[in-house]
């Protein structure tokens, strides 16, 4: 994949385990079934909370973003639902964290078509891997399914799940104080699937 043709997308500033069983931590600190519209949501055309999704609908070639900017996390356990799209050529999607803004973030990412996952980083509009695409048996492939991903945030330390199943410990460059999480979908280079996240949450570090 290359993550350098995806920079026109800031265009704004078998069952998955449920994200309540996923995340491990006591205490909730955020909890969004997008039911209804949280204006903390930096929405904009192509994010828009629907019917129970967040719903990303990304341009060829570009991502949609979305960020939450009502808080800020720097330990934490965070978990989301990432529905398979109905998608005629491989793309990307996942989970945004570490993120200062739109063009300074992390992204733990799956794709069900390449059957990978990784984690990949903008900084100062420079696409980055700190661990690039790998190999994933535990993801669920069929339009339709859903896989659940976790995220366990420790400082400058990470762990990345799917389906409860561990993919890879790695290190970031911490934000202080805490940096926004948010939601991320590739475009494709050829089409333009439409992202479904749900059940997103948040709690402490278990």
């Amino acid at each position: 994949m290359n993550w350098t043709t995806l920079a026109c997308a800031v265009a704004v500033s078998v069952f998955a385990t449920n994200p309540g069983f996923a995340c491990k931590g006591k205490n909730v600190l955020l909890e969004d079934n997008f039911a209804e519209e949280d204006p903390a949501w930096d929405t904009w055309d192509g994010a828009k909370v629907d019917g129970g999704y967040m719903r990303l609908a990304p341009q060829p070639g570009c991502i949609a973003t979305v960020l939450y900017k009502a808080d800020v996390f720097e330990k934490a356990d965070i978990c989301v639902d990432l529905k398979v799209p109905d998608a005629k050529d491989p793309a990307v999607a996942g989970l945004m964290f570490g993120a200062e803004d739109y063009d300074n973030f992390y992204m733990f990412w799956i794709s069900t078509g390449y059957q990978t996952a990784g984690i990949t980083r903008l900084s100062k509009k420079k696409w980055l891997d700190p661990v690039g695409a790998r190999k994933f048996e535990g993801l669920n492939l069929k339009i339709g399914d859903t896989n659940t991903l976790r995220l366990t945030l420790n400082g400058p330390r990470a762990t990345a799940y799917v389906n409860d199943k561990k993919f890879i410990d790695f290190r970031i460059n911490e934000v202080k104080g805490g940096g926004f999480i948010g939601l991320e979908g590739d475009g494709a280079d050829k089409s333009a699937p439409v992202w479904q996240f749900t059940n997103l949450k948040v709690t402490d570090v278990p």
